[in-house]
């Protein structure tokens, strides 16, 4: 388990905004998503516009299906403003179905997207393109280890997520 520094979600997080990154858009806002959702990679990587609810009013949400939940329970997942932002920057097109549409169409990214995109990929033991975590200078972390961190931020700490969301903002 490993659980990032202030500086380290900062680093991170600004990161993700690079024009150099090797990765697509849509990689770095699932990531970004799950930061300020807690929601695991299989529960939002597979988000359809269907599910979203009231974006632009006051209590905006996202319904994960109890087929896409560990378990086996529908979430009724409130979205902070950010949150909102990061959907509304996913979805590019009227006609997308679904909100972090894979780029060979509009299916759902492989939901090991995220781990490869942090980590990077290898060919016959060479590095074949460098990973978010080694590009950013950051200690190897997982999607899970993000999950992990905001729950704990958002539950360990008295400040809820929601009021974190300004220091994401910070720039570094």
């Amino acid at each position: 388990m490993r659980v990032l520094s202030e500086d380290e979600i900062r680093i991170f997080w600004h990161g993700l905004d690079r024009d150099d990154l090797p990765w697509d858009r849509k990689t770095c806002l699932a990531l970004k998503f799950e930061l300020v959702t807690m929601l695991r990679s299989g529960e939002l990587l597979a988000a359809r516009r269907d599910e979203l609810f009231e974006l632009d009013e006051e209590n905006p949400r996202f319904d994960v299906p109890l087929k896409r939940v560990k378990k086996r329970r529908v979430i009724q997942q409130p979205l902070s403003s950010l949150a909102v932002e990061i959907i509304k920057e996913a979805l590019i097109s009227d006609k997308q179905q679904f909100v972090f549409a894979s780029p060979f169409g509009d299916q759902p990214m492989n939901r090991r997207v995220m781990a490869t995109a942090l980590r990077g990929t290898k060919c016959k033991g060479k590095v074949k393109r460098l990973g978010i975590c080694a590009l950013l200078g950051l200690r190897p972390f997982t999607p899970h280890d993000l999950r992990r961190m905001a729950s704990r931020r958002s539950f360990g700490d008295p400040a809820p997520m929601k009021q974190a969301e300004p220091e994401l903002r910070l720039v570094t």
